[in-house]
């Protein structure tokens, strides 16, 4: 089995290391704040070890943007990238899944869809047919997304939402938690307002 290396340390990576646990025998966890016992050193001494090993890595962040900027580090200097699926996953057979990117425990993923780049697909959460996410898009645990939704990249789409049929989401978009989107939203929105009723939703 191939070692793992994972960049951070916070409640996401913890998650990743358990669903990374069935696949690879050696898990070395890297961070800036390396008092941890568990930390065996900062980005760049994960970089300096990949120079000198063949390792699978992993961006464990759930921040976007620093999620972003660290695996486009390790993609421009050419080190392995790895995606991880979780045992538990129903997956169609004929989606596609970037580098970098995880389906957690219980998620289910139907028919040609395609999820980009160091996308987060959390626990519980169902993707309907033909959908498309674009590089580095978080989904939280218990979202539903119906059929041939677009969602675009860096948007970060809160836990239990349920997104209709057909919707586009622009980029760098937040949405509430309990949130039902049943009209387009364009960029950069950022919606901070928890919505409990359909009639009160974006």
């Amino acid at each position: 089995m191939t070692t793992l290396n994972i960049y951070g340390n916070g409640g996401h990576s913890r998650v990743v290391q358990q669903l990374a646990r069935h696949k690879y025998n050696k898990i070395n966890i890297f961070d800036e704040n390396n008092q941890s016992e568990e930390v065996v050193g900062n980005f760049e001494e994960m970089i300096n070890y990949n120079n000198l090993n063949n390792c699978d890595n992993f961006i464990a962040l759930g921040d976007n943007e620093i999620r972003e900027q660290k695996l486009k580090t390790l993609i421009d200097k050419n080190i392995k990238v790895t995606s991880l699926i979780d045992n538990g996953a129903l997956l169609a057979n004929n989606i596609e899944i970037g580098k970098g990117s995880i389906v957690m425990p219980g998620c289910i993923i139907n028919s040609n869809t395609k999820i980009g780049v160091g996308c987060i697909i959390n626990t519980g959460s169902l993707i309907d047919h033909d959908c498309k996410l674009n590089d580095y898009v978080h989904i939280s645990p218990g979202c539903k997304l119906g059929g041939t939704i677009v969602i675009g990249r860096l948007s970060w789409i809160g836990i239990g939402t349920t997104i209709i049929n057909n919707i586009s989401i622009g980029d760098n978009v937040k949405i509430a938690a309990g949130s039902t989107i049943y009209k387009d939203i364009r960029d950069r929105i950022k919606i901070i307002q928890k919505v409990e009723q359909q009639e009160h939703s974006i």
